[in-house]
């Protein structure tokens, strides 16, 4: 109700929360840390997606960076590696934390292993 009053409200108080510590941040199970940092911060969102076991999400996000065309090719190539570790991961252990998300399996992990 309050955030629906004051417009950015939640906004400015994530963004102090981030410059104080993230780390506390991505520890919040909140679906608008991870709006807000969709919006503001994609590594840290894959930060936050590694923490909370979301990790095809985080795999996914990985992917659709290191595939952007903009960007170092330095950044690309981290982003590249995350994207396949967190396949891995999901692969490896599915959780239900991942149920919104497509399947990551061994075949999809070894693909992102390849590009690389």
């Amino acid at each position: 109700l309050a955030a629906k009053k004051a417009p950015g409200f939640l906004d400015r108080v994530l963004a102090k929360a981030r410059a104080a510590d993230d780390r506390r941040l991505l520890r919040l199970p909140l679906r608008a840390v991870e709006a807000f940092l969709r919006k503001h911060d994609p590594y840290l969102l894959w930060r936050h997606h590694s923490t909370h076991g979301h990790h095809a999400a985080a795999a996914r996000l990985m992917e659709d960076l290191a595939t952007a065309p903009e960007g170092p090719l330095s950044n690309r190539i981290s982003c590249l590696v995350r994207a396949a570790d967190a396949a891995r991961r999901a692969a490896a252990a599915p959780s239900e934390a991942d149920a919104r998300e497509p399947a990551c399996d061994a075949a999809r992990a070894r693909e992102l292993d390849e590009l690389l």
